[in-house]
């Protein structure tokens, strides 16, 4: 819960390509999402 908090507050996708190669499961998952957040924000 913490993790989307602070995504939300943070609005960036740099924190996502920080926090989420620790996720090896999530991190093709990161890259779709930090491209979607680029073109949103």
């Amino acid at each position: 819960a913490e993790l989307q908090l602070n995504f939300q507050k943070r609005r960036g996708h740099g924190s996502l390509s920080v926090i989420h190669p620790k996720f090896s499961g999530v991190q093709g998952e990161a890259l779709d999402v930090s491209a979607r957040w680029s073109g949103d924000v």
